[in-house]
C-alpha cells in the first residue's frame, strides 16, 4: 500500500476516506468485504426489529423514514456510532416536545434543524464537541491539557533535565 501512496499505518477502510481511487486500484477485496458485513449487520437489525414489533409494515418502508434516519446522523454525527444515537435521541426529544405545542409545522422545525445543522456544524454535534467543544470546555474550566509524549519531546524543560543525565 506505501508503493500506491496510502498510509501503511492505516487499515485500508481507513485509506478509503483518503484515496478511495488508489484502494481501487489495489484491489477491492477490502472493500467487498466490509460492504458485506456493513449488509449483514443490517440484516440483523432487520430482523431483530421484526421480532421486536411482531411485523414491518409497508408503512416503514416511505422515504421519509429514511430520511428521519439521514437527519438523526447528520444532526449526532457521522463520524461515529454514538453520534447517530446522539442524534437520534436529540431529534426524537425535539419531536416530542414541539409537536405537541406546534403540531402542524412540526416538520418545518425539523427541516430547519437539518439544514442549521449542515451548514453551521458539518461534522455534526459529535464532531463539533471532539474537533472544538472538548478545548473550549477545558479552557473555560483553565484545565491543563495532558502533556502526550510527542509534546514532551520538544518541551525544553524536559530536555535540559534528560541532557544533565549521563547515560551509562
Amino acid at each position: 500500500m506505501q508503493d500506491a501512496g496510502l498510509n501503511p499505518d492505516k487499515s485500508p477502510v481507513t485509506s478509503v476516506s483518503v484515496a478511495e481511487e488508489k484502494v481501487r486500484q489495489i484491489g477491492s477485496e477490502y472493500l467487498q468485504g466490509h460492504y458485506a458485513s456493513s449488509g449483514a449487520i443490517a440484516g440483523v437489525a432487520g430482523a431483530l426489529y421484526t421480532v421486536q414489533t411482531g411485523i414491518i409494515p409497508p408503512s416503514i418502508m416511505q422515504v421519509a423514514f429514511s430520511i428521519k434516519m439521514v437527519i438523526w446522523v447528520a444532526v449526532g454525527g457521522r463520524v461515529t456510532l454514538i453520534g447517530a444515537i446522539i442524534g437520534m435521541l436529540l431529534v426524537r426529544l425535539a419531536q416530542t416536545f414541539l409537536s405537541e405545542r406546534f403540531p402542524e409545522i412540526w416538520l418545518f422545525f425539523q427541516g430547519a434543524l437539518f439544514l442549521i445543522v449542515v451548514m453551521v456544524l458539518p461534522d455534526g454535534i459529535v464532531g463539533w464537541w471532539t474537533n472544538y467543544g472538548w478545548d473550549k470546555l477545558r479552557s473555560l474550566l483553565e484545565q491543563k491539557k495532558i502533556a502526550t509524549y510527542p509534546s514532551l519531546a520538544r518541551d525544553p524543560e524536559v530536555q535540559e533535565s534528560q541532557s544533565g543525565k549521563a547515560i551509562e
